[in-house]
């Protein structure tokens, strides 16, 4: 059980905008012969604040972080989000490095 938080900012051209966004979730890990696996389910939920308008949005994000034995310090991090309200749905790829 955790909280992840984030703070982006968009300007292009005339256009700029603000979120504020706070994402609950539920993850367990899972060890198996092909590295750690684990599946997580959040609700990342924010506040956009644009040139026009200040609305509240919310998302359903299902993921999954995987780590390889031979590489604890690397992390692949695969997720589907779904709109619930004034957002996108998206697929993500990405990765992270512990220093």
């Amino acid at each position: 059980i955790g909280v992840r938080a984030g703070l982006s900012y968009v300007d292009v051209g005339d256009f700029t905008q603000t979120s504020v966004v706070a994402m609950p979730f539920l993850s367990k890990s899972f060890l198996t012969e092909y590295g750690k696996f684990t599946p997580y389910g959040g609700l990342p939920l924010g506040v956009n604040s644009n040139d026009d308008d200040t609305y509240f949005m919310a998302r359903l994000a299902l993921g999954n972080e995987w780590t390889h034995d031979d590489y604890k310090n690397m992390h692949v991090i695969g997720e589907i989000a779904f709109d619930m309200s004034k957002s996108f749905s998206s697929i993500n790829i990405g990765g992270s490095y512990d220093f």
